[in-house]
């Protein structure tokens, strides 16, 4: 517990990109095309479920936050109306988590100064982690997380 508060507490210690390291955006054409409608049509739900999700690095978002108590922030660039979708998304997964919606990385890397400075950001190319900085960590999605 932390202050007055009544609940357990687990510092913010990791953080990753939905987009890239939890999920990569559809790669068959007809999913594409569905994809592309629902974004359109402003069908977060549907349009998030196209995504296909990276098993390794979603076991590891889990793991980290059942059984090592680390927790955990997801951030998003798509849109934010995306922050609900992602959230029930994860929440399907096994996970409840707070999701943020930042409009670049420009954004995201100003508003991290801010935070815990052992912080560390899983993100997917070596772009974001430039832009990012130091807190950036390049994941590959085919292994587990290591802090």
């Amino acid at each position: 517990m932390e202050g007055n508060d009544i609940q357990t507490f687990a510092p913010i210690q990791q953080a990753c990109m939905f987009e890239g390291v939890l999920a990569s955006p559809p790669s068959k054409t007809s999913t594409k095309m569905r994809a592309a409608k629902a974004l359109r049509q402003h069908e977060w739900n549907r349009y998030v479920g196209l995504w296909q999700p990276h098993e390794m690095s979603i076991k590891s978002l889990v793991d980290s936050v059942r059984r090592r108590k680390i927790g955990v922030e997801v951030y998003t660039l798509i849109h934010e109306d995306m922050v609900d979708a992602i959230d029930g998304w994860l929440y399907r997964k096994g996970v409840s988590l707070p999701v943020y919606y930042f409009p670049d990385l420009a954004t995201l890397s100003e508003d991290l100064k801010y935070h815990h400075p052992s912080l560390v950001v899983h993100v997917s190319t070596q772009e974001q982690a430039q832009a990012i900085g130091i807190k950036a960590r390049v994941t590959d999605t085919f292994r587990e997380w290591v802090l």
